[in-house]
């Protein structure tokens, strides 16, 4: 006869997070130090800091733009309309930008009239 196979240990998810919390809540706590061998000094360590990737369009309002993304970007035509233009009264944005660079450096072409 072959031996039982060994149980695999089930572990509870809020404990294996739980010492991942405990590291974040001190590191909040305390600065971190690194002490020079040199001197002897305490020279404060580097963390890599994760910046939050801001999406360039928001969402529009209905037919309308928010007052911080005034212009109107289509995706069908791939055109975006600045205010003041011919058509952007009748545009229906599909994505509000807040300047005409953004649109074009997501793909976005300036409209001609």
């Amino acid at each position: 006869m072959d031996p039982p196979a060994p149980a695999t240990p089930v572990v509870n998810k809020a404990v294996k997070k739980a010492p991942k919390k405990a590291v974040k809540a001190v590191r909040k706590a305390a600065p971190l130090e690194v002490v020079t061998q040199d001197t002897g000094a305490a020279a404060p360590a580097r963390r890599r800091v994760r910046k939050a990737r801001q999406q360039p369009w928001v969402e529009p309002l209905g037919t309308g733009t928010p007052a911080t993304h005034p212009v109107k970007a289509k995706l069908s035509s791939m055109l975006y309309h600045l205010p003041g233009m011919a058509f952007y009264d009748r545009t229906r944005p599909d994505r509000c930008y807040v300047d005409g660079e953004a649109a074009e450096a997501d793909g976005f072409i300036r409209a001609k009239r």
